[in-house]
């Protein structure tokens, strides 16, 4: 049964299970592999292929991988949920996905390293690592509290008046805003040193790390930009690329609405993004919080845009749909 609390109850909450516990787990899991562990100038694998072992660094790489990713990933995580309204389910997920990442991490890493150099298979402390990690994730997503759901404040606009054989048409762009890009940034900016790091003590075989940050480097680009039309077709949204795109023609129009919408607690963040609603759910493109349009589909599907100027596009759509 989901528990519902106090906003400062429920956000104290989250702080601590998104950021201070798996912090502590990483500074633990850091604690044992200097302890038990190899001596720091050993060669140990950090890396294996199918046909077993083909990396070898340091043995101090794997209690800096530790600290690093132990105290980063937690704190993206924890000052992307804190953005939102209200600590929601996809805000309590968030803060679930931090504490399994580092019990999968420090178990799985850290014992990686401690089972080294009599044994170099690391096949036990990373599926122990997973298998607690999801226990613990599970039990913080089970136990966390939430805050109650605001109450919805949705307008339809009446359609745009229209004489016998006018048309209207309203176009603009959405942009990701500049706190996500630099979140992103810093994302590439993260895991390209931790490329390089492995690049440098592995030598040319560990170049596979950089795929990673191109290929997040790649959907920034793609994402960033939004182009926004609607009119006697129905709505269409299309990245600055051309794809992906989405459409909603004008006969598949129940209603067009302005919502306000909150990323993280609605969808657990910005970007394409779903989230379960009354029916079939709602998908959209949430590049900011506050108001957006809203179209309701006649199968039960929502879209959802965020962007400027919602009343006057809801009032096209539904001129549209009511044609």
């Amino acid at each position: 049964m989901t528990r519902f609390a106090s906003r400062e109850v429920a956000r104290r909450a989250y702080v601590v299970t998104a950021l201070v516990i798996p912090i502590a787990v990483s500074a633990l899991a850091v604690a044992a592999t200097l302890v038990w562990g190899p001596p720091l100038d050993a060669r140990v694998v950090i890396h294996w292929g199918i046909e077993g072992p083909d990396g070898w660094a340091p043995a101090w790489t794997y209690p800096v991988l530790l600290a690093v990713l132990g105290i980063a990933l937690p704190a993206l995580i924890t000052a992307s949920g804190r953005t939102g309204r209200r600590v929601s389910s996809s805000v309590v997920l968030m803060a679930a996905t931090s504490v399994w990442l580092s019990v999968f991490l420090g178990i799985g890493l850290g014992g990686a390293a401690i089972v080294q150099p009599e044994h170099d298979d690391p096949t036990i402390p990373m599926l122990l690592g997973a298998a607690l990690g999801l226990l613990a994730g599970a039990l913080a997503w089970f136990l966390l509290p939430r805050e109650p759901a605001l109450e919805e404040d949705a307008v339809a606009p009446a359609p745009l008046p229209l004489r016998s054989g006018e048309t209207a048409a309203w176009t603009g762009r959405v942009v990701m805003p500049r706190a996500f890009t630099a979140a992103v940034a810093g994302v590439v900016l993260l895991t390209a040193a931790a490329a390089t790091l492995a690049t440098v003590v592995a030598g040319p075989r560990a170049a596979f790390a950089f795929i990673a940050p191109a290929a997040i480097l790649i959907a920034l680009v793609a994402l960033a930009s939004w182009r926004v039309t609607a009119g006697a077709n129905g709505l269409t949204v299309r990245a600055w690329l051309g794809w992906p795109a989405f459409r909603v023609p004008a006969a598949g129009i129940r209603r067009a609405r302005v919502v306000d919408v909150d990323p993280f607690a609605e969808f657990g963040g910005w970007g394409l993004r779903w989230a379960p609603g009354p029916r079939r759910g709602r998908f959209g493109v949430i590049v900011r919080g506050g108001r957006a349009l809203e179209v309701e589909r006649t199968d039960g599907r929502a879209f959802v845009v965020t962007i400027d100027d919602a009343e006057t596009v809801a009032a096209v759509l539904n001129a549209a749909a009511a044609r």
